[in-house]
């Protein structure tokens, strides 16, 4: 019975790991929903600094193109009227 602990140490430290990631990641659309609901303007005014402080992360460039492959036509949303 010794073994058993052994073996289930690292699933538990995969678990841990993931769970932990999911919790921290949540975290600011918890933020988020606690500042839409706030009712002082200096805490949306707050808000808005740290959102343009910290803008999104870059989308990478598509990877080459190999010889003899084509690009491929980007997707475009319909256009709004």
């Amino acid at each position: 019975m010794g073994r058993l602990p052994s073996l289930l140490r690292p699933l538990k430290k995969a678990w841990l790991r993931l769970h932990s990631a999911q919790r921290k990641s949540r975290g600011i659309y918890v933020l988020y929903e606690d500042v839409k609901s706030c009712q002082y303007d200096d805490v949306h005014v707050l808000w808005s600094i740290l959102v343009e402080s910290h803008p999104p992360p870059a989308v990478p460039p598509p990877p080459p193109l190999k010889p003899g492959q084509k690009a491929s036509s980007p997707v475009l949303p319909p256009a709004k009227k």
